[in-house]
């Protein structure tokens, strides 16, 4: 019989993650999927040369467990070891990963790969007795490393420093709770930059470290390990602060500073401060960035309103490209010394247009553009109405608004839109006369946020002229929604005897209102009162993944959305205004990541 003829590779080399989580998910969920491969293997040829050649190992089938792989396969008569490689590239040049597993076993695991990396599997069997069995080729996709990391939130780093967060318990593959042991954290950088720190079972059990002295505007990796064996890794870019930056606090006149800044101004409050202008309208007219300083909490600014394009009675157009604002926190409500007086209305919204005339009477021509409009990480609360509205139904024959576009990502929205007084209003409200008013926003994004006790409907913007009948595009993702047209406790409502959609587009032709991972807990339905009992005008919704409380029944839901049960069996903890969804209830990857990345 021919000898072995194989020189077994034995080089492993450890993986590094590719890039920042997209979504980390929940350590209670155990994320264990089955493939069950469309595998092939050589053609055998099981007598070569009269030499006798072991049969091949069949029937690969590979678990994905997070960012590892389970292998099992059929046993091979005869064979002392099997030889599994893996590789990214289907050649197996180079071949990555090279084990050994003894003949007597017919499984084996990969773990720390790749995440969300597809390997090439091939396995054969190898005998001191016989010649090499032929090949058995597979392939798989790797998941997500289970990570004890939390998400780094914006007030968690400054320009040199992060505190990192992480959970102290975790559930095994038995489902039972276990304290996350480590004693290591390893930073390492983009730059070829590595910090060691070792850490305590002291310090673990708290799950935080702050950690001084990084570079700013600088790509770190925190790799978490116990006993050299790493267990969790997270990537976070540390924020860098632009050469022009304004750094104010509070003592400085931010209306002036605002509307007197230099085109593409960035301007960086001071955090945790408060800021009040809530009887001052504060014009932007020009492109700009107002931030809340990182590494703190947000800055609280109280502004009767932020007037776009500005209220000039001479200047009839204005264009925009890009107004943002980062980690502030807008109020409608007003201060009594120094304290939010629940007892007295708010104003009206947060960000409007002057659309009249030095009378305060005649409409004026006016046009405003404005390419890009964001809010990123802001909580925008306490406004008697909408958060964007034109504040007249009727503009100037002449007069336009345009929107490029309109993004909201991780941001939290709540008590809106509980006036009357001029129409009732949704939480963007861009309503015009029909066939008569030139507004138009070309595409909403909704993201990652969370809107709860706001009073009527999401969007509004309907009628728009012959000329702009182009359907706006709309995208909803990862949000959760709540107490819809439920009164905010102890504040001013007025009455109304008129309601909204949750989506109005009416005269346009079914604008699609695509709504991803989202979850809808209570809508409280009146088709004469505040919400109307039909979610969709003049647009549908496309549904993926996501979910409905039993009390949000408008009657177009349909049955592409999950009825996930009572709002309570959902939200537990709703009326501490925490929207975690309760581990009875079978909803996966959809919400507010704030929620279930805690």
């Amino acid at each position: 019989m021919a000898s072995n003829n194989l020189i077994h590779k034995r080089n492993l080399i450890e993986y590094t993650m590719k890039s920042f989580l997209k979504r980390t998910e929940s350590l209670t969920i155990f994320f264990f999927t089955v493939i069950l491969l469309i595998s092939c293997k050589d053609s055998d040829d099981d007598i070569h040369s009269g030499e006798i050649r072991l049969f091949t190992p069949e029937n690969l089938i590979v678990s994905v467990k997070r960012d590892g792989l389970v292998l099992k396969w059929d046993k091979s008569p005869k064979a002392d070891f099997y030889e599994i490689d893996l590789a990214q590239d289907k050649s197996f040049e180079p071949s990555e990963l090279t084990r050994l597993v003894r003949g007597d076993s017919v499984t084996t695991a990969f773990e720390n790969l790749e995440e969300e990396t597809k390997y090439y599997i091939r396995i054969k069997g190898i005998s001191k007795q016989y010649l090499d069995s032929k090949y058995y080729y597979g392939e798989a996709t790797t998941g997500k490393m289970a990570s004890y990391f939390k998400l780094p939130a914006y007030e968690d780093m400054s320009y040199t420093d992060i505190t990192l967060k992480w959970a102290i318990e975790y559930m095994d593959d038995e489902g039972e709770i276990q304290p996350v042991i480590a004693d290591q954290i390893i930073l390492s950088s983009n730059e070829g930059e590595e910090k060691t720190v070792d850490i305590t079972p002291e310090i673990t059990g708290s799950g935080k470290l702050k950690i001084d002295g990084l570079k700013e505007g600088t790509s770190y990796t925190a790799t978490m390990k116990n006993s050299g064996k790493t267990i969790s890794k997270i990537t976070f870019d540390i924020p860098s602060k632009p050469a022009s930056a304004i750094e104010i606090d509070n003592t400085a006149n931010l209306k002036q500073l605002i509307e007197s800044a230099p085109d593409n101004a960035v301007i960086i409050l001071k955090g945790g401060q408060i800021y009040d202008y809530s009887s001052d309208t504060i014009n932007i007219i020009k492109n700009i960035l107002i931030q809340g300083a990182p590494g703190s909490p947000r800055p609280i600014v109280y502004t009767h309103q932020f007037m776009l394009g500005g209220s000039s009675h001479t200047e009839l157009t204005t264009t925009i490209n890009t107004i943002s604002f980062i980690h502030v926190e807008l109020s409608g409500m007003k201060l009594n010394g120094g304290q939010e007086d629940p007892s007295v209305k708010p104003n009206e919204h947060a960000f409007g247009f002057y659309m009249r005339a030095a009378d305060n009477k005649t409409l004026f021509a006016r046009n405003v553009t404005i390419e890009s409009f964001s809010l990123n990480n802001c909580i925008i609360r306490n406004f008697y109405g909408a958060a964007i509205r034109n504040s007249i139904f009727n503009l100037h024959t002449s007069a336009s608004i345009y929107f490029g576009e309109i993004n909201i990502n991780n941001c939290m929205m709540f008590d809106l839109g509980r006036g009357a007084t001029g129409g009732v209003q949704s939480f963007i409200h861009l309503n015009s006369n029909k066939n008569k008013n030139n507004i138009y926003c070309a595409k909403y994004i909704l993201k990652n946020s969370t809107f709860y006790h706001l009073n009527t409907g999401l969007i509004e913007q309907r009628a728009p002229l012959p000329t702009r009948t182009e359907v706006p595009v709309v995208e909803i993702s990862d949000c959760t929604f709540d107490k819809f047209a439920v009164k905010y406790p102890g504040v001013i409502y007025d009455t109304t005897t008129s309601s909204r959609n949750l989506f109005n587009f009416s005269g346009f032709t079914d604008t699609p209102i695509n709504i991803k991972n989202c979850i809808f807990g209570e809508m409280k339905i009146n088709n004469s009162l505040w919400l109307n009992k039909v979610a969709f005008s003049g647009a549908t919704g496309i549904f993926i993944n996501t979910y409905r409380a039993k009390e949000a029944n408008f009657t177009d839901f349909g049955s592409n959305i999950t009825n996930a049960g009572t709002v309570e069996n959902i939200f537990p903890q709703r009326d501490e205004f925490n929207y975690t969804t309760s581990p009875e209830v079978a909803i996966t990857g959809a919400g507010d990541p704030r929620w279930y990345n805690e």
